[in-house]
């Protein structure tokens, strides 16, 4: 999906709807909208809930300049791209096991994902974390027989 979205106003809420794909407000398959100066993104997936809101994702202060944006949304089964105003400005949710696993049993605050550079890291970084520590304890038990 591609937008070019220009706010009139910072003080909107709900998310403020700029593009949205939807049977009604509470099923919707996508929603891009604004929350004051937020872009929020929801997209429904298999394993989102049916509003699309797990997880909401949030690129911060994109609208605090008061300029319009070119917003381009991908989605490849591996990953939510936004791209804002050109290529290399680039924000990623990773759709693989190495994010999901954190935030699907996480409580509710973590239903909104604010995206930045290290957001993907952070995910790669907890995921190789959790399976790394058991598989090197149960070595070292092996180890000790």
């Amino acid at each position: 999906i591609g937008v070019v979205a220009y706010p009139a106003l910072t003080e909107q809420s709900g998310p403020a709807r700029i593009v949205s794909i939807s049977a009604d407000p509470y099923f919707r398959d996508l929603t891009v909208g604004q929350e004051g100066n937020d872009l929020i993104f929801r997209f429904r997936l298999p394993f989102s809930d049916e509003n699309g809101r797990k997880p909401e994702l949030i690129i911060s202060d994109l609208f605090a300049d008061g300029e319009p944006h070119h917003i381009v949304v991908t989605y490849d089964k591996t990953a939510v791209r936004f791209y804002i105003d050109q290529v290399n400005n680039q924000y990623a949710f990773l759709t693989s096991p190495t994010a999901l696993l954190f935030w699907v049993f996480s409580p509710t605050e973590a239903n909104q994902i604010r995206l930045n550079a290290f957001t993907p890291v952070l995910f790669t970084g907890l995921y190789a974390v959790l399976w790394l520590l058991p598989t090197i304890g149960v070595a070292l038990i092996l180890l000790r027989r």
